[in-house]
């Protein structure tokens, strides 16, 4: 839930100002030479181009105009409708979706060779505001225990020093163009995700170091075309698959058609590097309906995800569940969707799998959230998929759990919406007061099996914002459900507590838990006095049942929110170090001014001191993979293991891929390079905890020819890098075989369509105007080994290509000379534009 910043985001960093400077030296030369550019289309912002320009954009690292998805949404819910823009009527009720048509994926190229489109250049997409439901004001349960003194420091988890600058004011060059950031990220093997709103970047978990960008959400799904890649709207989801060392990014599309509203667009992860290939997924999740706040979790059978359904007209209808078919999605292929309305439940979450050991086999996922009617008590849905010809959900509600959260006080509440709840120092008035997010368990529900399969020992970890100890403050309440490790029963409360230890308001917390049963708790604080800032609290396993330790500062507020809706985050992010099973980080966000646009976050690492790593749990698999024809090493081959963990290899041919110590079967593929097999075909591996294992392969297919960039070469001309009239051009082609094979006897013809543009042999003594000669047909080469080649330079018909290279390779090049005719007008001699389509050899 958004709203626009007044004034225009942008990225204005060193790399937009490298891209400028190359952007007037190549429009010149695109303009007058190779372009033919039509007007942008008002509706869709883009611009008609070949996909020969494309690649000349690219090359010289610009993006261009016309770059698919053209409208990033920064303004998720204007005050008044634009003009031509309508809404639906409200109609009857027809309940989820019950479509089982497997949704195609689409694997893209890595992450890190793509350019990060800026959010500022992607267009709105209008929709209306919804209506959320009341929160309840009377109690059904037994309030929580109240904890109004901290506890000792050495109950509280330490900060490692690992404290950096995530997505927002003052991370390169980002400037915020929504509110509020939707703050949440999650750490993996080696990397940590932040997805804030309409922006994520990649960083390194160890240093903080930024690895890719920041990047509009929709970056990702370029590749895949249609609703996500032309929409951004936010509400994302960063989570992390433990069980397949997967990354797995989620946004929503709202506002799609009248008859095609509401989509959640998927990206998963090829391997564990979070700036390598993914897998896309475009669902759709409601044809008219607004599907709303979506937050995902991993569980063995299935990434489950809660939503909010509200009608055409705004009106909250029902809480819904989705499934997402797992084993399908982390192997590229075709995957189903379900989907179950569970009536009248708000701010409820799925089960999010942190624990290395598994739930017992075949065990149903676990649902649970406030109950809709009154406080203090929780309702709970154990949720039952298969996965078949004939696929079924089954949700399964339970008793309801006495206890749960309280009844956040709205402080001030005068405004429509009364989002003015949390105070705020001055110059902030009661208006400008923050949103308390009340009635809603706040993203994630944190499960951990800290037994076994065989003997469980299940937690589920909630955590939301509550009444404090008076009507002007409000507190954070935490809860540990237990389960007997069983599908037919529901969790019990093991213990809980609200963490109310002065009168400053907290709010938007987030739970996790680690290995040994030790418990951290990030939250914002705020008061009249207190800017609002970042703060984390912490429980050993031994402590005393509803007790927090010490409070912990993380990043002091310096700047207060004045306007900007009152939003303040719909959610932040406590998550557990998938390797070591002990580190915690945790983002928020914060201000560094007074300000309504300017938000920034940050992220930090903190650990109990008596956790021992589990990293010596973990066990390495590694080998090289080559040409069975040549033995020359191939890149971007992907081996996978049995249960789902998976690598590429490199430029040198090696993969490496680090998975929880135990007996797998590996196997080796790359369809699109054209590894149609493998020797051996599968392979036995057993990775030892802290151990190597080494297991190679060989592959066999045949050739790819790809295209692998091109180069201008003007010193025939003025050499002043632009094509001026009546002047010849050279144009480097290159060629490469990213196959699996050699090839033989190439041959490339090289044409122009284009009207005004010539293609003849180099021959600078003859007037372009008056050349005699005929284009050589064909570029000849004898022998062409996968992924390397001798140079080759030819002058004949121009070529080029709009494929892109895959691995790292020699090129062959073919050069041509292209030079333009005049084209008399009535007024003037003007210069057709060249080159707008292209033969690939």
């Amino acid at each position: 839930m958004k709203i626009k910043n007044p004034h225009s985001a942008a990225f204005f960093n060193l790399r937009f100002l490298a891209a400028f400077l190359l952007f007037l030296t190549a429009g010149m030369l695109t303009l007058f030479a190779f372009a033919g550019a039509q007007q942008p289309d008002n509706n869709t912002q883009t611009v008609s181009s070949s996909r020969w320009l494309t690649r000349l954009a690219s090359t010289l690292g610009i993006m261009s105009q016309s770059q698919p998805g053209g409208a990033v949404k920064l303004d998720k819910y204007p005050a008044e409708r634009p003009p031509g823009a309508s809404q639906p009527p409200a109609g009857p009720y027809t309940g989820p979706v019950r479509n089982l048509r497997p949704v195609t994926a689409v694997r893209t190229g890595k992450l890190r060779d793509m350019r990060p489109i800026d959010p500022a250049t992607v267009r709105n997409h209008y929709h209306l505001e919804p209506i959320p439901p009341k929160t309840p004001t009377r109690s059904g349960g037994p309030a929580g225990p109240m904890q109004t003194t901290a506890g000792p420091l050495a109950s509280a988890p330490t900060p490692t020093g690992l404290n950096f600058e995530g997505v927002g004011v003052g991370l390169a060059g980002f400037m915020v163009g929504s509110n509020p950031p939707d703050v949440n990220g999650r750490v993996g093997s080696t990397q940590y995700v932040q997805w804030n709103n309409t922006s994520f970047a990649v960083f390194d978990k160890t240093t903080g170091t930024l690895q890719y960008g920041p990047a509009a959400g929709n970056t990702l799904f370029q590749a895949l075309g249609g609703l996500c890649a032309s929409h951004n709207d936010g509400d994302p989801v960063v989570s992390y698959d433990i069980l397949a060392g997967r990354w797995v990014l989620s946004q929503f599309v709202v506002g799609g058609g009248q008859t095609d509203f509401s989509h959640q667009c998927f990206a998963v992860s090829a391997t564990s590097d979070a700036t390598g290939e993914y897998y896309l997924y475009d669902f759709q999740t409601d044809p008219v309906n607004f599907v709303d706040y979506p937050h995902t979790g991993v569980w063995p059978d299935g990434y489950y995800m809660s939503t909010h359904v509200f009608n055409p007209g705004g009106t909250f209808t029902a809480g819904r569940i989705y499934v997402f078919e797992r084993a399908k999605m982390i192997a590229g292929l075709p995957a189903r969707m379900q989907s179950q309305d569970l009536g009248a439940e708000y701010g409820f979450l799925p089960a999010d799998l942190d624990s290395l050991t598994p739930p017992p086999v075949g065990e149903a996922e676990f649902i649970l959230g406030p109950n809709f009617t009154l406080t203090e008590l929780t309702d709970s849905f154990r949720v039952a998929v298969t996965w078949d010809t004939t696929p079924t959900l089954v949700v399964t509600p339970g008793p309801t759990i006495m206890g749960g959260i309280g009844n956040a006080p709205c402080v001030s509440g005068v405004n429509n919406p009364a989002r003015d709840c949390v105070p705020e120092p001055g110059p902030a008035l009661p208006t400008d007061y923050l949103d308390s997010i009340a009635g809603h368990y706040m993203h994630r529900l944190a499960y951990r099996n800290n037994g076994t399969q065989a003997a469980p020992q299940e937690s589920l970890l909630a955590s939301g914002p509550s009444d404090g100890s008076d009507s002007n403050h409000g507190s954070v309440e935490w809860f540990e459900f237990r389960n007997a490790g069983s599908s037919a029963t529901t969790p019990t409360l093991f213990q809980s507590g609200q963490y109310d230890i002065d009168t400053s308001y907290r709010w938007l917390p987030s739970i996790a838990m680690d290995k040994d049963g030790n418990i951290a708790l990030g939250y914002s604080k705020s008061s009249t006095s207190v800017f609002p800032g970042i703060y984390v609290t912490g429980r050993l396993a031994g402590d005393s049942a509803g007790t927090m330790g010490a409070e912990i500062e993380m990043q002091a507020g310096i700047g207060v929110q004045l306007g900007a809706g009152n939003r303040w985050g719909d959610y932040s992010g406590m998550t557990l170090d998938p390797i070591d099973q002990c580190t915690f980080y945790y983002t928020n966000e914060y201000l560094k001014t007074n300000g309504g646009f300017n938000w920034s976050t940050r992220v930090a690492a903190f650990k109990f001191p008596s956790c021992a790593s589990a990293a010596g749990l973990w066990g390495t698999v590694t080998g090289t993979i080559t040409s069975s024809e040549t033995g020359a090493p191939i890149s971007g081959v992907t081996v996978t293991l049995s249960n789902g963990y998976a690598g590429a290899s490199n430029a040198s041919g090696v993969y490496t891929i680090l998975v929880p110590a135990g007996s797998y079967t590996a196997t080796a593929a790359d369809p699109e390079r054209n590894c149609t097999s493998a020797t051996p075909a599968s392979a036995p591996v057993a990775p030892p905890g802290g151990g190597t294992v080494t297991q190679d392969f060989q592959m066999a297919g045949t050739s790819k020819l790809e295209a692998n960039g091109f180069a201008i070469d003007d010193s025939l001309g003025n050499n002043n890098g632009i094509v001026n009239r009546a002047e010849c051009v050279k144009l480097n082609l290159g060629v490469k075989n990213n196959g699996c094979a050699k090839e033989t006897a190439i041959s490339a013809t090289l044409t122009t369509t284009t009207p005004g543009v010539t293609v003849v042999p180099t021959r600078v003594d003859q007037s372009p105007f008056r050349s005699p000669f005929q284009p050589v047909p064909a570029v000849r080469i004898k022998r062409f080994r996968p992924a390397s080649s001798r140079r080759v330079t030819r002058r004949s018909r121009t070529a080029s290509a709009g494929t892109r290279a895959r691995a790292p390779a020699l090129a062959r090049r073919v050069r041509a000379v292209v030079f333009l005719e005049p084209t008399i007008t009535r007024r003037s001699t003007s210069l057709t534009p060249a080159a707008r389509r292209v033969v690939t050899p």
